[in-house]
């Protein structure tokens, strides 16, 4: 698929439809129309199932590795690919890939580590990105056409707390990914410290969320 914004969505919706009567394959490069398409999935399930969803896609990636093209694959978490899923999933993936990390640290593996911890934390400030964009999405979403004005009282509930912990969590990220100078001589952090790291960010936008559903 290759489809501009004034369609993307809209077209997205008519594929979940006529997934309900068929099995429906697409193929795309688009990670913004996937997302459409699990967002439409999402919605008819709410609306069948009476608000408890199911999970109706199936999402696996196609890549090439060195000289192998079409290499069909899950992607993490066993569907999409990280920059598409859920904050939800991310979370979930986040404490997965650390959890196993930890296994390697205890058996002496201080490289894997590094390279560990570097690519969580690296994963961390994107979600933490997609977090904020979730917070703010019900007036205003990216490539969105519209501004939901009925939306407008959940962003009252973002208090300059929320916003002081994101920056504070956020810094932590960025000065984690960057080389720091030899001479400061940085200490590595432990697999403790970025789980609650991990948590922090849960929590933070479990909380909003749950705040941002009542008037």
């Amino acid at each position: 698929s290759s489809l501009d914004h004034i369609h993307r969505e809209v077209v997205a919706e008519r594929l979940v439809a006529a997934a309900k009567q068929r099995q429906v394959i697409v193929f795309t490069h688009d990670l913004e129309f996937l997302i459409l398409l699990r967002e439409a999935s999402s919605q008819s399930q709410k609306q069948k199932a009476g608000n408890k969803a199911s999970q109706q896609l199936y999402a696996i990636s196609v890549s090439k590795i060195r000289n192998k093209a079409g290499i069909c694959e899950a992607g993490i978490c066993g569907e999409s690919p990280f920059k598409a899923l859920s904050v939800k999933d991310r979370v979930d993936w986040m404490k997965k890939t650390l959890e196993n990390s930890t296994e390697n640290l205890k058996k002496g593996d201080t490289e894997a580590w590094d390279k560990c911890y570097k690519l969580i934390y690296h994963e961390l400030r994107e979600t933490w990105e997609a977090a904020v964009e979730q917070v703010v999405s019900p007036v205003i979403k990216r490539l969105d056409r519209k501004v939901n004005t009925p939306g407008l009282f959940k962003l009252a509930k973002i208090t300059i707390d929320d916003a002081n912990k994101m920056r504070d969590e956020f810094r932590i990220c960025n000065e984690q990914m960057h080389e720091p100078p030899p001479a400061s001589n940085p200490t590595t952090p432990e697999p403790e410290e970025l789980k609650e790291r991990i948590d922090k960010l849960n929590h933070w936008y479990e909380d909003l969320k749950s705040r941002q559903k009542n008037k």
